[in-house]
Order: C-alpha cells, then sequence, then structure tokens
C-alpha cells in the first residue's frame, strides 16, 4: 500500500493538492467536510486584514465555521498566489 502524501510547510500546492491532503471544497476559503473545517486559503493581496492568519476576520452573518475552527485547534493555512 502506497504512504499517504502530506504536505509540508513552505512547500507550493495547487488547489487540487491542497483537496488530495484534506478534502472539502475546492473552491471556497474555509472547506468543510464532517463537519470541520479542513483548511483556510487567504488573498494575501487582497486580503482586508493586515493580521491574517494571527487573527481572522470573518465576515459572513451566522456562520458556524468560526466556532467550529476554535473547537478544532490547528488547520492547515495557504496563502492562495494566483487565481485557480
Amino acid at each position: 500500500m502506497p504512504e499517504e502524501r502530506q504536505p509540508t510547510i513552505g512547500n507550493l500546492y495547487t488547489i487540487e493538492e491542497q483537496y488530495e491532503f484534506h478534502g472539502g471544497n475546492q473552491k471556497a476559503q474555509a472547506p468543510m467536510k464532517d463537519g470541520r473545517v479542513v483548511l483556510v486559503r487567504v488573498h494575501q493581496e487582497s486580503n482586508p486584514n493586515p493580521d491574517a492568519p494571527l487573527i481572522m476576520d470573518w465576515r459572513r452573518r451566522n456562520s458556524t465555521k468560526p466556532r467550529v475552527m476554535l473547537q478544532q485547534g490547528g488547520i492547515p493555512f495557504y496563502i492562495r498566489r494566483q487565481e485557480g
């Protein structure tokens, strides 16, 4: 059985590779799977919050994602370098 590949901090990965590692929706900034947020993606250049990822400013009303993320502990974080 082949060994499962895992992401390495500092490497660049396509959205398809991120999906293979973590699952969830390939287009979402914070995709969920089985009630958990599987990763967080931000656009560094267009991010209105200069403190990200240390402080995430969640602007969607009634979203359960911030509470879920707090309960999970560490979550993989990706900076989007280009559209795709």
